[in-house]
């Protein structure tokens, strides 16, 4: 597939994700939730979850927010991938997509593939914080995890 054609499908995933959020709301007795701002665009992203019995797995999650589809995409995208994985595996993930974002680094291939639709933030400095908005939430809650 040429540099277009990946563009246009990655561009239909996040439009997608964006129109169809998986996981958008709430669950009850979150074991984390946290939220995130964006003061540039006013984005708003607040991302919760729950852990399974033995506290080493997202049972169930959730986000919610306001703003552009590249922070409501990337919410969606981010819940998708982290549904029942271990702890260790959402870091791994969460170190993943910072390091392609930040610093246009590959992703492995054994990753889920529509987090390669955000692969296209890259070009666009300006956009970085809207896409690792519900990822910073995600690092906040595994911090407080990994601090107890």
């Amino acid at each position: 597939m040429n540099d277009d054609a990946l563009d246009a499908l990655y561009q239909d995933i996040l439009l997608d994700h964006y129109r169809n959020p998986r996981h958008s709301g709430t669950i009850d007795n979150a074991a984390c939730a946290h939220e995130q701002h964006n003061p540039l665009c006013g984005d708003v992203v607040e991302v919760q979850f729950a852990l399974n019995d033995e506290g080493t797995a997202i049972a169930s999650l959730a986000f919610h927010g306001k703003g552009c589809s590249i922070s409501q995409a990337s919410s969606s995208i981010l819940c998708q991938c982290i549904e029942g994985q271990s702890l260790d595996y959402c870091h791994e993930l969460l170190n993943a997509v910072e390091d392609m974002i930040l610093h246009k680094a590959e992703l492995p291939e054994e990753l889920p593939e529509d987090l390669r639709a955000l692969q296209g933030i890259q070009r666009f400095p300006a956009r970085y914080k809207c896409a690792l908005l519900p990822w910073q939430c995600l690092a906040h809650c595994l911090d407080s995890f990994s601090s107890k």
